[in-house]
């Protein structure tokens, strides 16, 4: 068995852990902060899935969900910083999609803090298609933008 795809969501194995979301290199648009922070956003959604299995509807999800939503506004901002530092030219389209999920992240992180809605594997799904579709195709169109090394106006972004 070792490393054999899961047929369901597209898992992977690693070891013995299941892991929701595979990182592939085919994934890096080319900037090391990007990439470390797409590396880490799937990581984030990974960690939040394993606790969800583990405690299924019974857990209490409130600090990891805000701390993803959190991470996404600043992954956001780190990305619309390069992209206006590299004259991207889709930056509005880019950026608005980005405004679309962090006001639909919004909406779910209320929803589950105030008790009317309950973390679900839909909720994962959800998570999954967004990340591996926003990077995998959008994030992607930054690439051909992106020249050797990183702007040196953006060298400090964590």
């Amino acid at each position: 068995m070792g490393k054999e795809k899961d047929k369901k969501a597209g898992a992977a194995k690693d070891g013995d852990k299941l892991m929701f979301i595979e990182w592939k290199n085919n994934l890096e648009i080319g900037d090391p902060v990007v990439d470390s922070e797409h590396r880490y956003l799937i990581q984030l959604i990974n960690n939040f899935h394993e606790l969800f299995e583990k405690q299924g509807f019974k857990g209490n999800f409130a600090n990891i969900f805000s701390h993803l939503a959190r991470y996404v506004r600043t992954h956001f901002e780190n990305e619309e910083s390069l992209m206006m530092a590299i004259a991207y030219p889709e930056l509005e389209n880019h950026r608005k999609q980005h405004e679309e999920l962090i006001e639909q992240s919004m909406e779910l992180s209320e929803k589950y803090l105030d008790g009317s809605e309950t973390i679900r594997k839909e909720t994962f799904i959800f998570l999954k298609d967004w990340a591996l579709h926003h990077i995998s195709e959008t994030d992607m169109k930054i690439r051909e933008f992106i020249e050797g090394e990183r702007p040196p106006e953006l060298t400090n972004t964590p």
